[in-house]
């Protein structure tokens, strides 16, 4: 553990407060191109976050040569993460649209029972007839 990595699930992950190294981020993002692959998101998703983290603190951190390997480590763990998010922009309209529909039928039905309905006044007055019992004379004899 001394060396800036840690063990459990996310294992050459340094912990916030401790140093990341250049080999333990480079066994953390061997570990993420497997679940790349098998389309395994969720447990990509618990990994990116440090390993992001991580690789800019290397970037950080070292000069000269080593410098460069972390950039370019950096680079491709970059490259990784921005191929998600075109992945993801479908999943989130679809789950937006989900969200709006229920939102709005949580709504609807309240709306309907809620209503008040208040009885039509009828015709207006000035379509009303003076004597509603006369017969209409249309000038034919």
């Amino acid at each position: 553990m001394g060396t800036g990595t840690r063990r459990a699930g996310r294992r050459h992950q340094a912990e916030p407060h401790e140093t990341p190294t250049l080999d333990g981020v480079r066994g953390s993002f061997r570990d993420v191109l497997p679940l790349l692959l098998a389309s395994r998101f969720d447990a990509m998703g618990a990994i990116l976050p440090g390993l992001l983290r991580d690789a800019d603190a290397l970037v950080a951190l070292f000069a000269g040569g080593a410098q460069r390997d972390a950039r370019t480590l950096r680079s491709q763990v970059r490259q990784v993460t921005g191929s998600l998010m075109p992945l993801s922009k479908p999943v989130l309209a679809t789950l937006s649209i989900y969200d709006g529909l229920n939102v709005w039928n949580d709504f609807i039905l309240p709306l309907g029972l809620t209503k008040q309905v208040t009885p039509s006044p009828g015709p207006s007055p000035r379509y009303r007839r003076s004597n509603p019992g006369a017969s209409i004379n249309h000038g034919n004899a």
